[in-house]
């Protein structure tokens, strides 16, 4: 079995791969789950402007929950490319 076949073997494992962000913590907590396109989006702007808030807001994927981040105790975000590069394509649109 290739490696595209072990990724994508499993529906619940490819879903998690293709579009759950992953926040690694100060202090070695992480946190998974399916973000919300649009505060992707606005969170990578604020890194481009070099702007990023106090405290980041990424919400999850349809409403299930609201969860705030202090900046300072973010050590890394990994983020789907696809869901960021989607939010922002619909934000142009409107």
């Amino acid at each position: 079995m290739g490696f595209v076949d072990a990724k994508l073997y499993d529906e619940d494992v490819f879903y998690t791969n293709m579009h759950y962000t992953t926040l690694y913590l100060v202090g070695g907590e992480i946190e998974q789950f399916w973000a919300e396109g649009r505060d992707l989006a606005h969170f990578v702007s604020r890194i481009d402007f070099e702007d990023v808030q106090t405290v980041v807001h990424i919400g999850h994927f349809g409403g299930d929950a609201e969860t705030y981040y202090p900046a300072t105790k973010l050590s890394a975000v990994v983020m789907p490319l696809i869901d960021v590069m989607d939010s922002i394509k619909e934000q142009q649109d409107e």
